[in-house]
């Protein structure tokens, strides 16, 4: 199974959301081993989870696993907005917050247009 289908403007989102799925787990990664460094598998494990969780129908092209992406997005953009709006705000803090917004918009896009693109198949055959 690939990752893409035939359609450009799907591919296009999905690469997308790929992009910044991986850039929201690094920064993640990032943010947790900056501001906990001696036990920081907690703390990333509690934020790391939700994502991993959907990270097998998103690679299989599920359209509900890409709704999912842009609900747990939310909780991710309202941490990273207080983030960026305090005084000790870091370039991860804005990274967190561009790739959450990308997640969002690229993520909702491609549930909407996987759907209509597997029930196509559908009719066709």
């Amino acid at each position: 199974m690939t990752i893409f289908t035939s359609e450009k403007k799907i591919n296009i989102v999905l690469w997308l959301t790929y992009i910044a799925y991986l850039v929201l787990v690094t920064v993640i990664i990032w943010d947790t081993w900056v501001a906990v460094s001696d036990r920081f598998w907690m703390p990333l494990l509690l934020q790391l989870v939700p994502l991993l969780l959907i990270l097998p129908g998103l690679i299989s092209k599920y359209y509900r696993s890409y709704s999912w992406l842009c609900f747990l997005s939310l909780a991710y953009f309202t941490s990273y907005v207080v983030q960026v709006y305090s005084p000790s705000r870091q370039w991860h803090d804005w990274a967190g917050l561009i790739s959450t917004i990308i997640i969002f918009i690229a993520g909702m896009y491609a549930s909407r247009w996987l759907q209509r693109y597997f029930l196509s198949l559908k009719a066709t055959s």
